[in-house]
């Protein structure tokens, strides 16, 4: 085990250096409320502080490892909060976020209880617990196999097919391996990037991104997230730090030690390591999928649905939504109105500016998808600005969801609007559902107009 240890320690040192990194104290964007109230005329709200505590529970205000500052910056539609923590203050929009940060902070609190060199030890636990159970789960497919055979040509096929069940894969594996393989050693510009060099110059940070990948540090990352309740792609950076550290950990102390018992000089161990290899080897390039094979099939049933290359390009591009929010939009678009329809709230939800934006869209989208589900939505005005739906009855609705929708100069505008299409619903009934809360102005401003407002909470 000398041999691997040299090996193992070297990478340990490199990992708990990197979780040694010091981030900035302030996460997020500056708390800087701007009430300047002059512009905005006397029949109007405009952006102001309001209490915390009127929008999130006595825990979430203050637990044993956060504090939320007493009041929230509302601009009118989402709530910023400033979130403080024994060492770092983080300031997040929409209420929403507090608790997911909340859970955050205590899944990082639990990770730096976790030492790198303990994940470590867990690593080379498992790969040399795999040196054995490879063996017993090749012999036992094979006993299966065997035990199966009716007839001595049967039993002649055993090992053939055995082999088949992963070497009948391949095609695909490789195929998929290839995929990957391409992406990453393909510039941004598309054309293949000329030796090492070229590579590392031209792909950058997909190149790294590859290799952890194919180290497996991605999917020990997923992994950990998964089992804190967290999302893998939060942009908590404290959070993520520690969930590298042990990742990290995982994967690369884990191929660490699969090259080490491969190489340790003990007369068993090598052919029985190397044998374990090829074998999981095959095993994993029979079951590999590119990353962007999902994505690429979301892509095509957008395409599908008339949404323009354009519109699909600018929305897995757009930093607003994660693979998480692109998936869930996908998957809620496909339950609901027509392809035609579909297609423009892709468009709409593709110029998202920030992930509040974004989500809301999406918590709009959800709800109108349960609203069909459950009967409840006949259709939609194909034209509006807005995702409107029309009742079974012909009542038409227009959701929002936001924190605290206020009665502003900006907001006005398209309730009056919609209170105008009254006369063409078929029972002359409009409605606001709010998914959040709305101001006592927007309330009676909104009724006084005709528009019936209901609160979602």
């Amino acid at each position: 085990m000398t041999q691997i240890g040299r090996k193992i320690f070297p990478v340990l040192a490199t990992l708990v250096l990197a979780g040694c990194q010091t981030l900035s104290p302030h996460q997020g964007p500056e708390f800087a409320p701007n009430l300047n109230a002059n512009a905005i005329p006397a029949s109007f709200e405009g952006p102001r502080l309001l209490p915390a505590a009127d929008f999130l529970a006595p825990d979430l205000m203050q637990g044993p490892l956060h504090r939320v500052a007493s009041q929230t910056y509302n601009d009118g539609y989402a709530n910023t909060y400033q979130i403080e923590t024994d060492g770092h203050t983080y300031v997040v929009q929409g209420t929403n976020s507090v608790k997911i940060l909340a859970h955050e902070i205590e899944a990082t609190e639990i990770l730096k209880t976790k030492s790198t060199v303990g994940k470590a030890a867990i690593a080379v636990g498992e790969r040399t617990v795999n040196l054995v159970e490879t063996p017993f789960r090749a012999v036992k497919g094979g006993y299966n196999r065997f035990a199966a055979a009716q007839t001595p040509a049967e039993t002649l096929m055993v090992i053939p097919s055995g082999a088949a069940e992963i070497a009948g894969n391949l095609g695909n594996g490789l195929k998929e391996l290839g995929v990957t393989a391409w992406r990453i050693t393909t510039g941004a510009a598309g054309t293949k990037c000329q030796g090492v060099g070229g590579c590392a110059s031209k792909a950058g940070r997909d190149v790294w991104s590859g290799v952890n990948s194919l180290a497996g540090k991605h999917a020990a990352a997923k992994e950990i997230h998964y089992s804190l309740g967290t999302d893998p792609y939060s942009e908590n950076k404290v959070l993520q730090r520690e969930v590298d550290r042990l990742a990290y950990a995982d994967a690369y102390v884990s191929t660490a030690v699969k090259f080490g018992y491969t190489t340790s000089g003990v007369r068993i161990l090598d052919p029985l390591a190397t044998g374990v290899g090829y074998y999981n080897n095959g095993e994993f390039v029979a079951i590999y999928e590119d990353a962007h094979k999902n994505r690429n099939k979301e892509k095509a049933l957008m395409t599908s649905w008339g949404a323009s290359p354009d519109a699909v390009y600018s929305l897995y591009k757009n930093k607003a939504f994660t693979h998480t929010t692109r998936t869930r939009l996908t998957q809620t678009l496909s339950k609901m109105a027509t392809p035609p329809y579909r297609a423009r709230l892709i468009e709409r939800a593709a110029t998202s500016k920030t992930r509040f934006v974004a989500a809301a869209r999406l918590t709009v989208y959800e709800y109108l998808a349960r609203l069909e589900a459950d009967g409840v939505v006949d259709s939609y005005i194909e034209d509006a600005p807005a995702a409107i739906a029309i009742t079974k009855d012909g009542t038409l609705i227009l959701p929002f969801a936001a924190d605290y929708l206020s009665w502003t100069t900006d907001i006005a505008p398209t309730v009056k609007n919609f209170a105008a299409l009254a006369p063409s619903a078929r029972n002359g009934k409009t409605e606001i559902h709010i998914i959040g809360r709305a101001s006592p102005l927007f309330k009676q401003n909104a009724q006084a107009l005709g528009v019936r407002v209901v609160e979602i909470n």
